[in-house]
């Protein structure tokens, strides 16, 4: 890794995929990491095979995101989300992991399903995220982060629309309160997209709270190829190069982006991601 920012690979980009073939193509593209994002499957949240897989690969894992779906199988911790939080702290500890994403709070509640190549959101009335959000409103995740020298980097959430359902679904989801609500922030580029702001902006407005970036362009969809969308991505990156303070970087896309269904075509394009990234991440001659 020849620069300060190392560029990372999601784990959730290819959820439809084992977490040993996510390590296999991150090696493969180049990657200086991993981030593993917490899901249905095992082998996100068990630490011996996730040490195993960054020995066999040499690929660190840097951070790990927390769950995102309200009700995880089989985890009689699934409806409180600070305890859940909490296992995302001691799962990044036991893999030496930098950071853990946290998800916005969400106003309703959520429930999310991961099908093979698509994801499908709907809602319940069993909303866990309002003690995550009373926790955070009153100190509970300053507190916490301070017995921590993990980062939990809170993440800004996109824009929802629907005839029953407001747009913004989440608490702190703008970018002057999302630029504060914590020491350590995770910039997620293709979320702002949706509210039809540059990402560049939100760099600017957290400044040295923001430790991490979820990157992806935004066409009217979430989570697309660096190159595929209207977000200057190359303005946001040259800016990064500038930063002198560790922040790492994720690529993060849907399967279908990537063309999940052809190993060839995941190949080349998570290779030309990468590619772009360094490009926009080289300082200026």
């Amino acid at each position: 890794m020849s620069h300060l920012h190392p560029i990372l690979f999601s784990t959730g980009s290819l959820h439809v995929e084992e977490i040993s073939t996510c390590f296999k193509l991150a090696k493969e593209a180049g990657f200086d990491g991993v981030e593993i994002i917490i899901d249905r499957r095992r082998s996100t949240f068990n630490p011996v095979t996730l040490n195993r897989l960054c020995d066999q690969y040499n690929l660190p894992i840097k951070v790990i995101h927390n769950p995102f779906f309200m009700f995880l199988p089989d985890n009689p911790d699934s409806r409180n989300p600070i305890k859940v939080l909490k296992d995302s702290v001691a799962l990044a500890k036991a893999v030496k992991a930098e950071s853990v994403v946290l998800h916005l709070p969400a106003k309703e509640g959520q429930k999310y399903v991961l099908n093979p190549g698509k994801n499908h959101a709907g809602f319940t009335f069993n909303n866990t995220d309002h003690k995550l959000y009373q926790w955070i409103k009153t100190g509970g995740l300053k507190k916490f982060q301070s017995t921590s020298k993990v980062k939990i980097c809170v993440e800004n959430m996109p824009k929802r629309g629907g005839l029953f359902h407001p747009k913004n679904l989440y608490y702190w989801n703008n970018i002057k309160e999302w630029s504060t609500i914590h020491d350590f922030l995770t910039l997620d580029t293709t979320h702002w997209g949706t509210w039809n702001l540059d990402p560049l902006d939100a760099l600017k407005a957290g400044d040295n709270r923001v430790r991490h970036i979820h990157l992806s362009n935004f066409n009217g969809r979430e989570h697309q190829l660096p190159e595929n969308g209207t977000l200057n991505l190359s303005g946001l990156l040259n800016a990064v190069a500038q930063i002198d303070r560790k922040l790492s970087i994720t690529l993060e896309l849907c399967p279908e982006s990537l063309n999940y269904e052809n190993e060839q075509k995941v190949k080349e394009n998570l290779q030309q991601a990468v590619q772009f990234i360094r490009k926009n991440l080289a300082p200026a001659e």
